[in-house]
């Protein structure tokens, strides 16, 4: 599958991802990041974020950002056989920023916020 992966400045582990954009200046990268996803064309976007929880696959992205009238919340592609769980409540953060923001572009967004100890896993599902 075509994939376009992200990721931001604060992962140490970026460098371990093939291919991966990575977010410093969240408003900044973002026109930068959506010209590349017109230019890729990809099938799926794929953010990835380390947390020293469980690793979770997130299933929601929410307008917590300002304006009523726009789009409440966005389903996010959750891929099947993935030995994580699945996120019912949606993040707050920076991630949830661009999950919502690269979701209201149309192009199908995956995110995994994992730890590391499933770094191993998560590699060998990105080839």
């Amino acid at each position: 599958m075509k994939a376009l992966l992200y990721t931001f400045r604060t992962n140490k582990h970026a460098k371990k991802f093939k291919d991966i954009f990575i977010f410093g200046k969240l408003k900044e990268d973002f026109k930068s990041f959506t010209e590349l996803i017109q230019k890729k064309n990809p099938k799926l976007i794929i953010g990835l974020a380390e947390v020293k929880t469980k690793t979770r696959i997130e299933s929601i992205a929410v307008n917590r950002f300002g304006k009523t009238g726009i789009k409440k919340s966005y389903k996010l592609h959750v891929p099947k056989d993935l030995p994580f769980t699945i996120s019912k409540k949606p993040t707050t953060s920076f991630c949830n920023w661009t999950m919502y923001k690269i979701s209201q572009l149309g192009a199908p967004v995956s995110f995994i916020h994992y730890n590391t100890a499933d770094l191993p896993v998560i590699l060998d599902m990105l080839k």
